[in-house]
């Protein structure tokens, strides 16, 4: 689950200037080595662009980079760029992280742009000990001097904040509906009845977690006939509330039969729909329509196994897991803690690029890594098996030698997962 929380902070830090030509921080390699929590000037003068953030919007200029090793999970990033005796205007600034440093891929995890001298981003993806870039440019090609400054940070808890309602009389809160909170395991957490204005809070809840929110179908209260709407926000608490972005929730459906996900979107908002009787088991919308919510329901025909293939994608020579992987494996934690009597193979399956023994190999271990994953995420070892399937069965015609593109090779890259249950 990728999460963002936005913090304000003032910097007390003695500022020294230090103007930067030549290689340093001309590209990845060179990135100039700051500490996570620091405060300094700097100078983008003479230096070319490599790539461009996302957010400049006019491709490279100047581009400068910097890392860091963070030492907690979030970070808060500001740049001014009205510091020293020739200031930059209109600054990017963007967040980065890599599979294997400078060789490897990297992700943007976020970027903001100004029109004026300031501006700042604040994540809170980073795992600690790992190193991250930071990449700063100057709009229109504008180069000189700027302040950077990183403050990093822990959130204590977090607060899921939402409102109850019809779906027809949005505006109406529904007092009284009792809402229950869960573990990513199933466990229950506490619950809360909606006020007067149909309103509810989940307090001090420990970050970097899972959540499953459902109202109590069996309170009289509830209407199997009504459309109800489930919105609200997700906060940090540290001191100061600020909205998450990209969290994932998850909402059970039907007495939990049923698992549905939502993430928060840049603001920190969610929101869920739970449709009248008739129409359960139907789509709500795209990222309902997933295979492993069909398992998830009790009516689930449990006589033979089921098949389950997900995208399982890696950057070269590679079995660290990505984001995306990550997300689908955290699917896969939800399932199995909601059906104890299930037990899981996962076969992995590369591309056919590198020698095919090399691929039997890179499979195993990528297997061996979402093996690793669920356990840490508590799942019992004794219901896992894996299975390294290398280049074989490639599902285009992406064979050894072909002039195939990185998205046509990615189609090889998969999981295929096969659930069966104990007698």
């Amino acid at each position: 689950m990728i999460r963002f929380f936005k913090l304000t902070f003032l910097c007390w830090v003695f500022l020294a200037f230090h103007p930067v030509f030549g290689e340093s921080g001309n590209d990845c390699e060179n990135a100039v080595v700051i500490n996570p929590i620091s405060c300094d000037v700097f100078n983008n003068t003479n230096i070319t662009g490599t790539i461009a953030p996302s957010c400049i919007g006019a491709g490279k200029n100047n581009s400068m980079w910097f890392s860091f090793i963070a030492d907690s999970s979030g970070t808060t990033i500001s740049v001014d760029g009205g510091a020293g005796n020739l200031p930059i205007k209109n600054c990017s600034v963007a967040l980065f992280e890599s599979s294997m440093d400078c060789n490897g891929s990297f992700l943007e995890l976020d970027c903001s742009s100004s029109d004026d001298d300031f501006t700042e981003i604040t994540n809170y993806t980073l795992v600690p000990n790992n190193t991250y870039y930071i990449l700063l440019d100057g709009k229109n090609n504008n180069q000189g001097t700027f302040r950077l400054c990183l403050n990093s940070f822990s959130v204590h808890s977090i607060s899921i904040k939402g409102k109850v309602s019809q779906k027809m009389t949005t505006l109406r809160g529904l007092q009284n509906m009792l809402i229950t909170i869960k573990d990513e395991r199933g466990a229950f957490v506490t619950s809360v009845t909606t006020d007067h204005a149909g309103i509810f809070e989940f307090r001090k809840l420990q970050p970097n977690k899972n959540y499953i929110l459902s109202l109590d179908e069996k309170n009289p209260r509830f209407d199997h006939n009504v459309k109800y709407v489930i919105a609200g926000h997700v906060f940090a608490n540290n001191g100061k509330k600020s909205t998450t972005q990209d969290m994932q929730i998850f909402f059970g459906y039907r007495y939990d039969e049923k698992l549905f996900a939502m993430v928060t979107d840049h603001t920190g908002h969610y929101r869920f729909e739970y449709l009248p009787a008739e129409h359960y088991g139907l789509p709500l919308m795209e990222e309902t329509d997933d295979p492993w919510n069909h398992l998830s329901s009790a009516t689930t025909k449990k006589e033979s196994p089921a098949v389950i293939t997900e995208p399982f994608c890696f950057d070269a020579a590679s079995y660290e897991l990505m984001p995306d992987a990550k997300k689908t494996l955290d699917k896969v934690v939800v399932f199995l803690n909601s059906d104890p009597k299930s037990v899981l193979k996962i076969c992995v399956f590369t591309d056919s690029r590198g020698s095919e023994k090399e691929n039997l190999k890179l499979s195993k271990k990528r297997a061996g890594a979402a093996l690793k994953y669920l356990v840490e995420k508590g799942v019992d070892k004794l219901r896992l098996s894996t299975e390294g399937m290398g280049e074989t069965n490639l599902l285009n015609r992406c064979k050894d030698g072909a002039d195939c593109s990185e998205e046509e090779h990615r189609k090889n890259q998969r999981a295929v997962f096969k659930v069966s249950w104990k007698e």
